[in-house]
Parts: structure tokens; C-alpha cells; sequence
């Protein structure tokens, strides 16, 4: 379609909450709380980039004159502009999935995976567990520590044990009508480039990026 050298970009994606306590919305499908709104920002971020997308934007960020009970899709509370979790993983997404020279996925039946490498020479993995169970992986490690973030921007540092680390993440929340529609909470491993693997414990299989 002559398409092939245009540049990719996504101007709106979100995932508008309906269990707020500070404003609830009724919809027959898609039941989402604040932290599900939250991690589904950094997985579309993370997926964005894997697929091709040279820019990814948040919708939006305030909902103005919204009628009480009206959907919100805001990273500010529409009852009193506090900012809400997506907020703070809006602010990850932009502190440390920028300066990407290469972005691949990886998935199983259980979990989710994209390798994000920077032009600084450091790597971010983002990884999350895709159904009501969760995943444990092993990831080889390239240097003598690496640093551990969540969807908020809380870091904990890590040092490897045999050369490797060992996540658990957390079950997606699912229910009967929408299956598991965003992923569980987000962890990222960020450490130097290096020739990374990661095993799925349960499974025993290896994530390959495409």
C-alpha cells in the first residue's frame, strides 16, 4: 500500500476505569479498576514500540465537564483532578522506555515479554503475566546488579544469585466476561545490553524475541 516508510503513530489508547471509588462507572463489559488502567498504559507503551511505533500518546489526560458517572479515560480524577495511578505509569513510560534503537516481543501462554534496547547502551525489559496465574521467570543477568521497576516508578535494586534474577509476576485479574483483558501488574528489569535470555519457570520455556 506505499506504506512501508511512514512513520507510526499512536495518538490515543487507554483503558477507562469503572471501579473508581471516586467515580464509578456502570458498563457491561470491562470491569477496570485503577491499578488494571495503570498497567494496561505501560503494556500498550511496551507493545507499541515492539510493534512498530515510533510514538505512543495517552487519552487523555483531564475529562472536562464530564456528567457524574460519565466514562473517564483521564490520568486525572474527574471528581477532583488528583492524579490517579496511570498518572504515575504514564510517568514511567516516559522515563524509561525512551531513546529505544530496537523493541522485540516475546510471549507464552502465560506471559508477555518486550525487550527494549537504548541508545545508552542499556536494556529494559518489560514483563507481565497475561491470565489469572502467576508467572515466575529467570533472567540471565549482564552485569553485577540491575534495577527493578513497577508501574509507578519504584526502584529496587537487584544483584543476581547464580547469574541470574528470579520475578514473580502477579496474576492478571480476570472474570467471566472479559477473560483476562489487561495484563497483570508490569515489573521491568532494566541492566546493560547483553545477550539476554528468559525462562519461564512453570513451563521450563524459553522466551524468544521476534
Amino acid at each position: 500500500y506505499g506504506l512501508a516508510d511512514k512513520r507510526i503513530w499512536i495518538n490515543e489508547t487507554n483503558a477507562a476505569p469503572t471501579d473508581d471509588p471516586q467515580w464509578p462507572v456502570q458498563r457491561p463489559v470491562y470491569q477496570l479498576d485503577l491499578e488494571q488502567q495503570a498497567s494496561f498504559l505501560v503494556q500498550a507503551a511496551a507493545l507499541s514500540l515492539a510493534a512498530g511505533a515510533e510514538r505512543v500518546a495517552v487519552y487523555k489526560l483531564y475529562d472536562q465537564q464530564l456528567p457524574p458517572g460519565g466514562e473517564s479515560f483521564g490520568l486525572l480524577s474527574p471528581a477532583d483532578a488528583a492524579p490517579r495511578p496511570a498518572f504515575d505509569a504514564w510517568k514511567t513510560v516516559i522515563e524509561h522506555l525512551g531513546g529505544v534503537q530496537t523493541a522485540r516481543r516475546a510471549s507464552t501462554e502465560r506471559t508477555d515479554a518486550v525487550r527494549l534496547v537504548h541508545a545508552d547502551g542499556h536494556e529494559t525489559l518489560v514483563l507481565w503475566a497475561r491470565t489469572a496465574a502467576p508467572s515466575e521467570v529467570r533472567i540471565n543477568a549482564s552485569a553485577e546488579k540491575a534495577q527493578w521497576v513497577d508501574s509507578y516508578g519504584n526502584i529496587i535494586v537487584l544483584r543476581p544469585v547464580e547469574g541470574t534474577y528470579t520475578l514473580t509476576l502477579p496474576a492478571a485479574r480476570c472474570n467471566a466476561v472479559d477473560g483476562c483483558a489487561v495484563g497483570g501488574p508490569v515489573a521491568l528489569l532494566v541492566q546493560p545490553t547483553g545477550a539476554t535470555q528468559i525462562m519461564e519457570v512453570q513451563s521450563q520455556a524459553q522466551l524468544v524475541f521476534k
